[in-house]
């Protein structure tokens, strides 16, 4: 059941009595249990429609509910009981500990003064050890890498105790080891908390493994939504860029670049991984993959040490695929 919705909803800039629209015409749900992943071109809106959606902007038209209620009508306070919010920004709390940034996550419960109960104080400890912070709890958030700082801001929306988590480019400063686990993070928390749990991000084939829903703003600034693999399958991804030097592909999960081909090579490989790199090597050096049988251009590959590139003029070993391309490149100029 939708706890967050959207309806017929444009978001954009209001400047005296014109209007800049960024992107319109949206229906959208986020329900508890599932990660939903928005994703798009910089510079789309991705970042506009999620203050929206949280309150932060008010939109051109249309309207944002959470559990059936305008979010017009929610005040600060009760909405800071509905929504954890952590922003892109690089937080400026160096000199405060991991387990006091986490504890400011209390604050709707606490009040002005800000004393935690036993049963905050509870609450934070086991928000540090959902998002695997615990550890470092008594560290100063200036000592920590970019991964550890991302955790802990998590941390911090979790110690709210909201259903809903909206979490703008979570993974944009974070090595791919840290994407990895905030992002398992993430679903984690929607599927075991069941917790509505919606981010943009960048990063594709993460979002793709574990995001339940796909939010795809396109090149023309309109939203495709639904299952991830039905959005996928639906050729909604090649939307996203207006290029046509970029395209993805299905089989691989992801963008590749379209690069002009010098002439064919067909490729015969039984092994899936080596064709694969292979087929990798040669488009970046400017060689299409054809499937004709009468393309006199072959290469036979067995293993990465046992290639043979075979032309008109005959065939020769190679030991390495940087060997098959030097000797594809020397035999290319007598094609």
């Amino acid at each position: 059941m939708s706890i967050l919705s959207a309806k017929d909803l444009t978001v954009g800039y209001r400047k005296g009595n014109s209007t800049s629209p960024v992107i319109s015409g949206l229906n959208l749900s986020l329900s508890r249990g599932k990660l939903v992943a928005l994703i798009g071109a910089n510079g789309i809106g991705k970042s506009t429609l999620l203050r929206t959606l949280v309150g932060n902007q008010p939109p051109l038209e249309g309207e944002v509910s959470i559990s059936g209620i305008r979010i017009g009508e929610i005040s600060r306070k009760n909405l800071s009981l509905l929504l954890g919010i952590v922003n892109t920004e690089r937080t400026q709390a160096g000199a405060l500990t991991v387990r006091e940034v986490v504890s400011l996550g209390r604050q709707p419960y606490t009040g002005f003064l800000g004393i935690l109960s036993k049963n905050d104080k509870s609450i934070v400890e086991k928000a540090m050890q959902d998002a695997g912070i615990l550890h470092k709890a008594s560290s100063f958030l200036a000592e920590l890498s970019d991964g550890e700082r991302q955790k802990v801001m998590i941390a911090k929306a979790l110690a709210q105790c909201t259903p809903i988590i909206i979490l703008d480019e979570p993974t944009a400063f974070l090595d791919v080891a840290s994407r990895m686990e905030t992002m398992l993070l993430l679903h984690n928390l929607a599927h075991k908390q069941n917790k509505a749990v919606l981010l943009s991000s960048h990063d594709l084939s993460q979002s793709m493994m574990l995001a339940d829903e796909l939010w795809v703003v396109t090149n023309d600034q309109k939203i495709i939504s639904g299952n991830t693999e039905d959005v996928v399958l639906s050729g909604a991804m090649d939307s996203i860029f207006a290029s046509s030097i970029i395209s993805f592909d299905l089989l691989q999960g992801d963008f590749c670049i379209n690069l002009d081909s010098q002439y064919d090579i067909k490729l015969n490989c039984n092994d899936k991984i080596l064709k694969k790199w292979i087929g990798n090597a040669l488009k970046r050096n400017g060689y299409g993959i054809s499937n004709d049988e009468a393309c006199k251009n072959e290469i036979t590959a067995i293993s990465p040490n046992e290639i043979t590139v075979s032309t008109a003029q005959g065939s020769i070993k190679a030991n390495s695929i940087s060997d098959m391309i030097a000797i594809i490149k020397g035999k290319s100029t007598n094609q």
